[in-house]
């Protein structure tokens, strides 16, 4: 586990389910260094590693110059930067699926023990419409929904 999984995971202080999800779903998405410097190093002259990165503007930009030479001497320069752009373009994806667990948590916790401040939310009258149980947190859901309010699971 790399130092960006470590500090999430201690920061969100993640359950072991959550750790489970959160890992699979950040490794599914963060971008490999080795992969990025391979690209720039024999591809940056046609931008093949900024399309990796998914700067599809630079990419085009790199093809279009590339009788120019430009595009190489930024490639090569890039190879040396490359390391803090992928590391920070991690942590924000990192980031952004731990903020999602995070959430999820607080629906949870939200629903399971209703609204802290005592207040009871108004519901609007559902003559006619038939109820559902979400399979994922077991609440009652109209069955016109999509995903569950509470949780976010898919309604079948």
């Amino acid at each position: 586990m790399s130092t960006v999984e470590e500090n999430i995971i201690g920061m969100y202080s993640f359950d072991e389910e959550e750790q489970k999800l959160f890992l699979s779903d950040y490794n599914e998405v963060k971008l490999d260094y080795k992969l990025a410097l391979k690209l720039a190093i024999f591809g940056g002259f046609i931008g093949l590693h900024h399309f990796y990165l998914k700067r599809w503007i630079l990419g085009i930009l790199s093809i279009l110059f590339v009788y120019t030479f430009i595009p190489l001497i930024v490639g090569f320069v890039e190879a040396f930067t490359l390391k803090s752009t992928i590391r920070e373009m991690n942590e924000e994806k990192a980031i952004g699926i731990a903020n999602s667990i995070n959430l999820r948590r607080k629906m949870k916790q939200y629903s399971a023990d209703g609204p802290s401040d005592g207040a009871v939310l108004g519901t609007a009258p559902t003559a006619g419409v038939s109820k559902v149980t979400c399979q994922y947190c077991g609440r009652k859901v109209l069955s016109t929904a999509t995903s569950c309010p509470s949780c976010g699971g898919d309604i079948d």
